[in-house]
């Protein structure tokens, strides 16, 4: 499971457009985007350019939960259990001490 809110929507091979899970499902239901079979998609993780589709959150009693992107099944993220570290450099820190 992706579990990030975007992901790219690529038009055409020079042409992509960000897109957050939401909007995704709607252009799914329309039509308008493949999702499956994997080899069609159109939408890609961002950081591993990898094909994903968008998924209903699961429902709670009292509320849905949010959408989100996962990864076709049988994938996984070459990034799994890479730690993710911050570069410290004269900026960062700048930036940390004016929080």
């Amino acid at each position: 499971m992706v579990e990030k809110l975007y992901a790219k929507w690529k038009k055409s091979a020079s042409d992509f457009e960000i897109i957050d899970s939401d909007t995704a499902l709607d252009l799914k239901s329309k039509a308008i985007i493949i999702t499956s079979p994997k080899e069609k998609a159109v939408i890609f993780d961002m950081e591993t350019d990898l094909a994903v589709r968008p998924v209903k959150g699961r429902k709670s009693q009292k509320s849905r939960g949010l959408s989100y992107f996962s990864f076709h099944p049988g994938e996984t993220s070459p990034l799994r259990g890479v730690a993710r570290l911050i570069e410290w450099s004269n900026k960062t820190e700048f930036l940390f001490r004016s929080l």
